[in-house]
């Protein structure tokens, strides 16, 4: 079996090896504050005989969720995305060390969804096939 790692925001709010429901806490109870500012990144890596295999990584966007980004490392690398919904052209912003992007919003995805893909996560270190990921990440045109 792997060992989850997580980010120096997390671990610091952290027990040693903290429960999934700890977990669970840690990344739903951030403040919206932290979210804005960019600081509420969280990374998380799945790792194997001390070799990284995937990692995920969540930005929060005020009032509109979270977009998940799920990257496998190991034996060949790919990088896909957790949607919801159909393209409509609507957008918001996410903050990545405090810098606005873009981001299309079927791209934000609820905390119960987040919460399916990371506890999945933290067991297997796989993406849960069940829900509805994309390789094609789609920019909006004025990012």
């Amino acid at each position: 079996m792997g060992k989850v790692d997580i980010d120096i925001s997390l671990a610091k709010r952290a027990e040693n090896n903290p429960s999934i429901e700890e977990l669970k806490e840690l990344i739903f109870d951030v403040p919206d504050s932290e979210w804005a500012n960019g600081t509420g990144i969280s990374l998380f890596t799945y790792s194997d005989d001390n070799v990284v295999k995937s990692k995920i990584t969540l930005y929060g966007s005020k009032g509109f969720g979270f977009l998940v980004q799920y990257e496998k490392l190991s034996p060949q690398k790919s990088c896909l995305f957790l949607i919801e919904g159909k393209h409509n052209g609507e957008t918001t912003y996410i903050y990545s060390g405090g810098d606005a992007h873009l981001c299309y919003k079927e791209y934000l995805v609820p905390k119960e969804m987040v919460w399916k893909a990371l506890e999945y996560f933290f067991v297997t270190g796989e993406m849960l096939e069940s829900l509805n990921w994309t390789i094609d990440y789609k920019v909006p045109d004025d990012f």
